[in-house]
């Protein structure tokens, strides 16, 4: 079967552009059409015209899915977890649902979609049965009620949590880096996001960049969460979102995002019972001054001095806020770590102390863990103590510079807020100079570190 098509082309042009004489049907097309010079026929089997036609159904069919799914991947998360005979495995409450369905915030970045695990996979890794916290088994029982007590809650419950904070470029990420060398710990890793950090594969509560982004979210008072905004279905959400990237059969879960220095309690109301903090403090001039305007000829124009007040009252700003109010706040049964930047991740022996960090947080379920022969080579080529305190010459340097005008314009500021630094233990005159006797005094800080204002023993 053939279709005749007729096309329009210059005058005393041939078909097709071809030198090939005319056949029958042309020369019959040609006749027909005589009266228009300009037109010519041509004679095509529609063969080809199907198998194109089928082409671009598939195309458009393909598109038609890929529609679907994004549209999909934009509504909320209903993900219904498989059921699972529990053989073998005791749940703190027999009657738990077998067949759970969690209803979960989208993620805005579509590059880090991921499957939650399954019942199958929760109940096969988990710790042992001697790991579980009562006291977290109350409360989230009285939270979501006794009969709603599933596999998710007796996870949270038979492990301990370890979340790193600070303020950003403090060393939190080089930290937990270090700690994840402990055989015990799982952190996030290749996730697809900024530093693996939690905050950002989550969307239950705001990100910090929601709130102001790097050196501004802490001038917000909506990013200083309190207990009250956590819920059970909140809980179950973060808690599914962030073990995608878990190893579950670890004890030990990490969780790395600066802005969590102004949502302990929130953390603590989480995961009640199992929570554990360590807060990383660098000097007061590196994270939202040094760091960003290290770069610049000059320091001395009037916006530049701006940001150095801003900076510097951010750093004061969420410090105190730490001691006088977070801390405070945390259960005395949460143990906290802080520790000085310039001064423990100078060392070299820095990674050998944060392994034995989780034996100090939870004495009880853990051991001391002695570097391997493995974990100092990967230090010798991922950490280097030198580059902690390493800007403090390029400052001392920098400010003799004609162009920087120290005296002039930097001085002064320095100069007014040097002795609200110096409680912590800092001086911004001198930026080589700090005290950690007196770090670990306005920190109530024993000589493991570990926070003693809330009396943890």
């Amino acid at each position: 079967m053939s279709r005749l098509i007729v096309r329009r082309f210059p005058p005393n042009t041939l078909i097709g552009g071809s030198s090939t004489p005319l056949n029958a049907d042309e020369k019959y097309c040609a006749n027909k059409t005589s009266r228009y010079p300009t037109l010519r026929c041509r004679y095509e089997v529609t063969q080809p015209l199907r198998q194109i036609s089928v082409i671009r159904g598939g195309v458009m069919l393909i598109v038609c899915i890929c529609i679907i799914l994004v549209t999909t991947y934009q509504q909320p998360f209903s993900q219904l977890l498989s059921s699972k005979d529990y053989t073998n495995f005791t749940l703190s409450n027999p009657a738990a649902p077998e067949v759970l369905e969690l209803k979960c915030k989208a993620l805005n970045n579509k590059a880090i979609q991921k499957e939650f695990r399954s019942i199958d996979y929760l109940t096969q890794n988990i710790p042992d049965q001697s790991m579980l916290n009562t006291d977290c088994v109350k409360a989230l029982r009285e939270s979501i009620g006794v009969d709603n007590y599933s596999i998710l809650e007796e996870q949270i419950c038979r492990h301990r949590f370890l979340f790193i904070s600070g303020m950003h470029y403090s060393g939190t990420s080089v930290t937990k880096y270090l700690i994840q060398f402990h055989e015990q710990v799982s952190g996030h890793n290749k996730t697809g996001v900024n530093e693996d950090e939690g905050q950002l594969l989550q969307n239950e509560y705001p990100q910090a960049n929601k709130l102001g982004g790097q050196c501004k979210f802490e001038l917000n008072d909506t990013a200083y969460f309190s207990k009250d905004m956590v819920t059970s279905n909140g809980r179950r959400c973060i808690f599914s979102q962030w073990s995608k990237y878990w190893d579950l059969s670890q004890p030990l879960l990490l969780e790395k995002s600066p802005p969590t220095i102004t949502q302990l309690g929130y953390r603590e109301s989480l995961f009640p019972g199992v929570t554990s903090n360590l807060i990383i403090v660098r000097h007061p001039l590196y994270p939202c001054f040094w760091h960003f305007n290290r770069r610049k000829r000059g320091l001395h124009d009037d916006l530049t001095t701006q940001i150095l007040r801003d900076a510097l009252d951010v750093w004061l700003k969420t410090h105190t806020y730490l001691i006088t109010e977070s801390l405070l706040s945390l259960s005395s049964h949460t143990p906290n770590a802080i520790i000085m930047a310039e001064d423990f991740l100078s060392k070299d022996d820095a990674p050998e102390k944060l392994l034995e960090l989780p034996s100090l947080l939870f004495p009880k379920l853990f051991v001391s863990r002695k570097d391997s022969g493995r974990n100092l080579e990967l230090r010798r080529n991922k950490f280097d103590p030198m580059v902690i305190n390493g800007w403090m010459a390029d400052w001392d340097m920098t400010k003799k510079a004609p162009r920087f005008l120290y005296e002039e314009k930097i001085l002064p500021i320095l100069e007014m807020y040097e002795e609200r630094c110096n409680l912590f233990g800092y001086s911004l005159l001198d930026v080589s100079k700090f005290n950690h006797t007196i770090f670990r005094d306005v920190f109530s800080l024993d000589s493991n570190n570990l926070y003693q204002g809330n009396n943890y023993a």
